[in-house]
């Protein structure tokens, strides 16, 4: 296996025990919650009932949909063993279900003001898993390769997304918890997974995409 496959792969397992692991403990609160943990709980924080606190459950859900879609990505690319492309899928699946709105506020959503974009962002990225999912026609040697340097570039892309919102998300409720309960909260080891994780996917992407550039 390539090192630029290899990392991304190192990357993906990463990012997805980091997002499910604990991210912050809080003893006095008696805190122990992971990102999709956090994307509920953070809505009975009293600065983002009242708006004052621009945090909601789309900052803590956005890095589960770069996860999935990365993931996706992964999974459609050439060559690659259909005994992992198609449990890659399913997972992703399942990881783009999960950022729905559940039953039965699922049917309120669409008019629901503070459910709205995770129902967006639920249904987008279920219909990237799904179109990546569908198979290319055949190209010629050069279109291959662009369409092999356009996935590097995605998944450097995404992996920063992923990075970029779970940083925002934990500064933002790190700072809330230390102020509301008058002592910080306790790094976990997920956010640590999912940065590197990320890093790795981002250094399997530019590995991926050097290589490509030479053959060309």
């Amino acid at each position: 296996m390539r090192l630029g496959r290899g990392a991304t792969w190192l990357g993906l397992a990463l990012v997805w025990a980091g997002y499910w692991a604990p991210w912050i403990a809080h003893r006095a609160a008696a805190l122990n919650l992971n990102g999709y943990e956090l994307a509920e709980w953070i809505t009975f924080l009293p600065g983002v009932r009242d708006g004052s606190l621009r945090l909601s459950r789309f900052d803590f859900l956005a890095p589960l949909s770069a996860i999935v879609i990365l993931t996706a990505l992964a999974a459609a690319t050439p060559g690659l063993s259909s005994w992992v492309r198609w449990p890659a899928r399913a997972v992703g699946l399942l990881g783009a279900i999960a950022i729905l709105p559940e039953y039965p506020f699922i049917l309120s959503a669409p008019t629901d003001p503070e459910l709205r974009p995770t129902l967006i962002l639920g249904i987008v990225t279920i219909a990237a898993v799904l179109l990546s999912s569908v198979p290319l026609a055949a190209h010629s040697q050069p279109s291959v390769v662009r369409s092999a340097q356009w996935r590097g570039v995605a998944l450097g892309l995404l992996a920063a997304v992923a990075l970029g919102f779970t940083a925002r998300a934990l500064v933002t409720v790190w700072h809330s918890l230390a102020v509301l309960f008058d002592a910080p909260p306790r790094l976990n080891w997920g956010p640590i997974a999912l940065a590197v994780g990320s890093i790795s996917i981002g250094l399997g992407a530019l590995d991926g995409l050097r290589r490509k550039a030479r053959s060309t």
